[in-house]
């Protein structure tokens, strides 16, 4: 029986549905021409350009809107850390044998959005030197940056600074050459506010040799600057792909999305060809038939299980579970990668998230000038500043020869640390916030250039259990040097005098006492295997590439070894650019897009098109 809440729910959801303007997906077996699986960071921008080339199109996404079930925990720049059960797959790893045998939570969103609608919003480019290693791997010099830079621009719309709403000295550096000619549905800019804190570690970066890298639009990032974020402007409230792209294009008819509908198997004929999707909502299952392709976008974890389950994968795993092997490939969710992050924190003497904490009223009284005012410290992820280097040189001295010769294979401008300031205590990232009347601030570092790999499998055939998540992260000797010299650089800059006047005390966590006086590598190492976690940066589990090279996708997405079946999404990145993702997710997803409607052209044409062409 239903309860209320659900039968509200059920109700909300169709009532927001019709305001909306696009159709709602009915429960019943029907046909398009595309099947998208996944109404995330790249699956809503694909649907929306195929049916924008009037194509019938369908979205098939497990969560329903976030702003139906929590509007505003999900739309509040500042919460984008808090637990959102409602948008969440709540994944979690196997045990990390490089974390001391931990499950980390791996955030992933449950909604219309995908991971779009629960990530932390940073928007900035990797540099250039990446994606021409990208290019260079696959075979296709389409994917250097000067290639793919019409597809960053295609995809955002970008809006300058209030510099009335920021800190005199929190001007951000950016190129607006760079998106003179943007008019996509993202919306790209800075909050209006700026985080005390940033302004004092941006000096101490710069008495320890990190300078002022100018912007992080145009390809080199080396240095530090103010980051962007995907705000909706003058709102200053979460830029999903959601809130973007299908808001945009809202009223396209040809549009189709099926919320709280879990793909659940492709469906192939016998000459190989995907010819459809088995969906199911609310325990009833149905077929959604595809004319042309299917095309997944489910994520680094679901896009490779729903392949998994389907027949496409290692011979030995479809077997373990009585799965019809449709196409052996061994790379199937294997060579899976993601940044770790880790960072100490300090008291300081400047206002930071902790007086949220110790003070409710004053809580209300920011949430009221967010509101109103659309400024304030909650239109802030928290995250506004940050820098990318290489380990110096004098930090490298203890570095094995193999670690050396791991770094040398990453191009020269490929950074191998990025730092984040955060006004707040990270800890341990699952430490609850301290309550002693002080404020907390902390430094983090991520893991650039991993080393490390993982891999994903299925624990069952159903769609309906989750993957068995193992990045195998903090395994390699690289991975660990450069995070014990990266532990060092931000103590480095927490010992500066440019910063000295804002702490209280010595360092808080983890502390001296903890590591040593002499940060000893083995002591660091100790600490870092119990306080650092994942990035939510997965990818690489569908990667593209070469044929037998390891690759799932070639360089147009298309699945080797069976047809008329695309992934478009952060599985297919050979290994993960230097920067916080969902640029490059959003760009990849306009190229391929491009990509499907050229491959479209004299091969599909559907009636929608020929009633255009009368």
């Amino acid at each position: 029986m239903l309860s209320i809440r659900n039968l509200f729910s059920a109700f909300l959801a169709l009532y927001c549905s019709s305001v909306r303007g696009y159709s709602r997906g009915e429960v019943r077996n029907q046909t398009f021409d595309y099947v998208v699986v996944g109404a995330g960071t790249a699956g809503i921008p694909v649907g929306i350009r195929l049916a924008a080339a009037g194509y019938n199109v369908a979205i098939i996404e497990a969560g329903g809107f976030y702003e139906d079930s929590e509007p505003i925990l999900s739309s509040t720049p500042a919460f984008v850390f808090q637990p959102n059960e409602a948008n969440d797959w709540a994944f979690q790893t196997e045990p990390q044998a490089g974390l001391n045998e931990r499950r980390i939570p791996y955030p992933r969103g449950k909604c219309v959005g995908g991971t779009s609608g629960r990530h932390a919003m940073i928007y900035q480019k990797g540099p250039t030197g990446a994606f021409q290693k990208w290019a260079d791997e696959v075979g296709d010099q389409s994917y250097t940056l000067p290639e793919l830079e019409a597809y960053f621009r295609k995809s955002v719309h970008f809006t300058s600074p209030d510099a009335s709403k920021r800190a005199a000295n929190a001007t951000p550096g950016y190129d607006p050459s760079v998106f003179a000619s943007s008019k996509g549905p993202l919306s790209v800019t800075y909050a209006n506010f700026a985080v005390s804190f940033s302004s004092w570690v941006r000096r101490a970066m710069a008495s320890i040799g990190i300078q002022d890298a100018g912007n992080f639009d145009n390809g080199k990032i080396l240095g530090s600057q103010y980051f962007q974020h995907t705000l909706t402007s003058p709102q200053q409230q979460r830029g999903s792909s959601e809130s973007t792209y299908l808001s945009t294009f809202s009223d396209l008819p040809n549009l189709t999305l099926f919320t709280h509908t879990l793909g659940i198997k492709i469906l192939f004929d016998e000459a190989k060809n995907a010819i459809g999707v088995v969906a199911e909502n609310t325990g009833m299952p149905f077929t959604l038939r595809a004319n042309n392709e299917v095309i997944l976008a489910a994520g680094a974890f679901q896009s490779p299980q729903l392949l998994l389950v389907s027949g496409v994968g290692p011979k030995a795993t479809l077997e373990q579970h009585s799965i019809e092997v449709v196409y052996e490939n061994p790379d199937v969710g294997q060579h899976m990668v993601d940044h770790v992050w880790f960072g100490p924190a300090v008291r300081v003497k400047l206002e930071t998230t902790s007086r949220w904490n110790d003070d409710p009223q004053y809580r209300l009284r920011v949430y009221e000038t967010y509101r109103e005012k659309h400024e304030g410290p909650l239109t802030s992820n928290g995250g506004d500043f940050g820098a990318f280097e290489k380990i110096p040189q004098d930090l490298r001295e203890n570095f094995t020869a193999s670690t050396l010769e791991d770094l040398a294979a990453f191009p020269d401008d490929y950074p191998e640390i990025e730092y984040v300031v955060a006004p707040t205590f990270l800890g341990d990232f699952r430490s609850p916030q301290p309550s002693d009347g002080y404020q907390y601030a902390s430094i983090a570092a991520a893991l650039m250039a991993p080393v490390s790999r993982g891999n994903l499998t299925i624990r069952s055939p159903s769609m309906h259990d989750a993957p068995l998540i193992n990045p195998n992260v903090f395994t390699s000797r690289t991975d660990q040097q450069v995070a014990v010299a990266a532990f060092k650089r931000m103590r480095q800059m927490l010992a500066s005098a440019e910063i000295a006047d804002v702490l209280v005390g010595e360092e808080y966590f983890p502390g001296k006492e903890v590591v040593g006086e002499g940060e000893e590598e083995e002591g660091v190492l100790r600490w870092l295997r119990e306080a650092a976690s994942v990035y939510y940066h997965a990818g690489a589990t569908c990667r593209m590439g070469r044929e037998g090279r390891g690759a799932v996708v070639d360089t147009k997405g298309r699945v080797r070894g069976v047809d008329r079946l695309r992934v478009v999404d952060a599985s297919i990145m050979p290994f993960l650019v230097p920067s916080h993702i969902q640029s490059v997710i959003y760009a990849v997803a306009e190229k391929l897009a491009d990509s499907i409607i050229q491959d479209a052209k004299g091969k599909f044409e559907t009636e929608f098109q020929q009633e255009l062409k009368v």
